[in-house]
């Protein structure tokens, strides 16, 4: 997805005000990742807490003032109410950049939606220490695995992946 496709969606659902931002100013898009989600308990059709990890990778990042900056490696956790149709999983993640630096970005305003039994999410996130502290994130995450039949099971949903992108502005 491109920077100029990212802003649009993102101010469409609020997350970027209209008119704020350029696909010029943003500091680094990165897009052709990938991500695993691990949640404990599994997601069901029964609201209750969940544990969430999340790691992967994203690539073809395009930074002006960094060009060695080229993909980034990330890792987090968070925590909070959830259920197979509607959740709030704040995040915590670190991104190791390809040039060894790291960014902390702590995500909390999403949406979800579920068309076509896919998952789309876009997040949307502050940096909070490391490489653009105090810069706004947006990521979209395209979960394409869901077996939502295991929503219906006590275990229910352990594990979910697709492909990530992330820009910075």
């Amino acid at each position: 997805m491109s920077a100029a496709a990212v802003l649009s969606l993102g101010a469409g659902l609020g997350l970027v005000a209209p008119g704020s931002v350029s696909a010029q100013e943003a500091l680094v898009v990165c897009g052709s990742g990938n991500q695993t989600q691990r949640y404990s308990p599994g997601l069901t059709y029964t609201t209750r807490d969940i544990a969430i990890h999340v790691s992967g990778s994203v690539g073809n990042c395009a930074d002006p003032g960094r060009p060695s900056r080229s993909y980034a490696t990330f890792e987090g956790s968070g925590q909070g109410k959830a259920n197979c149709l509607l959740g709030a999983l704040p995040t915590t993640v670190t991104y190791k950049w390809s040039d060894g630096k790291t960014s902390k970005i702590y995500f909390q305003a999403g949406v979800d939606a579920k068309p076509a039994g896919q998952s789309v999410v876009v997040v949307n996130g502050v940096v909070t220490a490391g490489e653009y502290e105090g810069h706004q994130a947006v990521k979209h995450i395209l979960l394409t695995n869901v077996d939502v039949t295991k929503c219906a099971t006590p275990d229910g949903i352990d594990e979910t992946g697709g492909s990530t992108d992330l820009i910075i502005l």
